[in-house]
């Protein structure tokens, strides 16, 4: 197969899984010798079509040969871990994982992955409770609290899985999973007015910015919990220091024998201004944290999308590089095939004229052999004939010397 039918079976496969045809997106994939393809992104692809088709072996066997490629790619990690658990390979599937920790030890991904082993190995409800507890504690995502409700329903704790059904409505409002959670709790329990005006909206075509990522929307209640504890930290502040100099200006007054009435407070209002000034600037320094932390992720996304960039271009120019060389092999492979034929050609050819020599050499061997034999048996003839000479010559000297 050359790089244009390559390139066109690659296209065909995408417009199969824009329309979510997997099986057929396979189909195509199977006519494609994976063996030769080095692109680390392209092989993660179609090992997802394969895990949609529900072929994992060979989704595994891609990821394996992606991971060969890439040994550093964690997404690669964290796709085997997945395909090994529903395979039940458990073994395989705790080794993966350690990696996964080891080459992300901070990513909450990890607890999720731990989740999804011990509930495929059907360890008991406390334990995948435990583990999802500990992951919403970092991450708080619709999806996984969703996951933890139901868990409450099925180990019996009704209580716990009604309140996480409240929870998760009251910081998500929208999405299938916050009517997933309505309807939990209608089996156990009467909605809020409030919980009721969700549900009943709940066929209503969602705005576009209500699809916000599971990440984000972590991040989004992470960034308001602290801030929230921030703003409560500056009252409690303030308070305190108010209180301090109400009591002090208080002390004074009755120390120098003062009316209460009169006490001068322009004391308690410069440091209620000194503290809301601290207040402000703990605030505008909380703000331009927030945006440097914003700037920096923002940096550091677009420098892992370059070296991402950077290394896809790196794959592909080294598979052009290789099939050149791979075409260059091939052509001097057929020109040295080419010219052992000849050369076995023209050994042939010298071959039968050199049998055909012995042959015709042979053969006049075998005729002069045949004339010598000739030339023998009249030779011996001729000496039969002298012999008989001989004798007739002996008799008539004999009778002779009779005479």
């Amino acid at each position: 197969m050359d790089k244009n039918e390559y390139n066109l079976k690659l296209e065909e496969i995408d417009r199969y899984i824009s329309q979510g045809m997997f099986s057929e997106a396979a189909k195509v994939a199977d006519t494609i010798d994976w063996r030769r393809v080095r692109n680390v992104r392209t092989l993660c692809m179609i090992s997802e079509v394969y895990e949609a088709d529900g072929r994992y072996e060979d989704s595994k066997a891609l990821l394996l040969r992606a991971y060969r490629r890439s040994p550093v790619g964690r997404g690669i990690l964290y796709r085997l871990v997945e395909v090994t658990i529903a395979l039940k390979q458990f073994d395989e599937a705790i080794e993966y994982y350690s990696e996964y920790v080891q080459a992300a030890p901070h990513d909450n991904n990890k607890y999720i992955l731990k989740y999804k082993i011990y509930k495929g190995r059907g360890s008991s409800v406390e334990e995948q409770i435990a583990i999802l507890k500990e992951y919403l504690e970092q991450e708080y995502t619709e999806k996984w609290v969703y996951e933890l409700a139901k868990l409450y329903q099925q180990s019996g704790k009704i209580q716990e899985c009604l309140a996480t059904c409240d929870d998760l409505v009251l910081w998500f409002h929208s999405g299938k999973y916050v009517i997933k959670a309505l309807e939990l709790k209608r089996r156990y329990a009467a909605l809020t007015p409030k919980q009721q005006e969700i549900y009943d909206h709940r066929f209503d075509e969602p705005e576009e910015d209500e699809y916000i990522g599971e990440s984000l929307l972590g991040s989004e209640k992470q960034i308001v919990k602290t801030n929230t504890d921030i703003a409560d930290t500056i009252v409690a502040d303030t308070e305190k220091a108010i209180a301090e100099a109400v009591g002090e200006a208080v002390g004074e007054a009755a120390a120098q024998g003062v009316p209460a009435g009169m006490t001068d407070v322009s004391g308690i209002g410069a440091a209620a201004g000194a503290v809301g000034a601290a207040a402000g600037a703990a605030a505008a320094a909380e703000t331009a944290g927030e945006a440097v932390s914003e700037t920096a992720e923002a940096a550091a996304e677009t420098a892992g999308e370059a070296v991402s960039a950077a290394a896809e271009t790196v794959s592909e120019t080294a598979e052009t590089a290789a099939e050149t060389a791979e075409e260059v092999v091939s052509a001097a492979a057929e020109t040295v095939g080419e010219t052992a034929e000849v050369a076995a050609e023209a050994a042939g050819e010298a071959a039968g004229a050199a049998a055909e020599t012995v042959s015709e050499t042979a053969e006049a061997a075998a005729e002069a052999a045949e004339t010598a034999a000739e030339a023998a048996g009249e030779a011996g003839a001729a000496a039969e004939a002298a012999g008989e000479a001989g004798e007739a010559s002996g008799a008539l000297t004999y009778d002779a010397d009779s005479i």
